[in-house]
């Protein structure tokens, strides 16, 4: 089970609490939303970023330095980041876009997505 919290994510293992922060490689303790992709990869959005992480290692970090509010994983795998400038995506082949490039006529602010 994991927590988002002010102090990084935090995994349960049914007995011990352990924080995964800035010292693990989150590029910052604020986490808003977890999600986890069909790999088992666990992403963090937090306020400066999405955290790819697997295991106990912190994979990449993508877009460092935007504050994100969600994450959803669709049904085939492509994973959607709700940020503060808008929506990104990751494809299951690693390819990132910036969709509020493509269509200019989406907001910067997002409040949901679904399927």
């Amino acid at each position: 089970m994991w927590f988002g919290t002010n102090s990084g994510a935090v995994r349960y293992n049914g007995r011990e609490m352990t924080v995964f922060n800035h010292e693990q490689g989150l590029p910052d303790n604020s986490v808003r939303d977890i999600k986890q992709d069909s790999s088992d990869c666990m992403y963090f959005a937090t306020t400066s970023g999405i955290t790819k992480f697997s295991g106990d290692t912190t994979v990449a970090v993508l877009w460092e330095g935007i504050a994100f509010q969600s994450i959803y994983i669709d049904s085939k795998d492509k994973r959607w980041f709700l940020g503060d400038e808008g929506i990104y995506l990751e494809k299951p082949d690693g390819s990132k876009v910036y969709i509020n490039d493509q269509h200019a006529v989406l907001p910067g602010i997002i409040y949901n997505i679904t399927e």
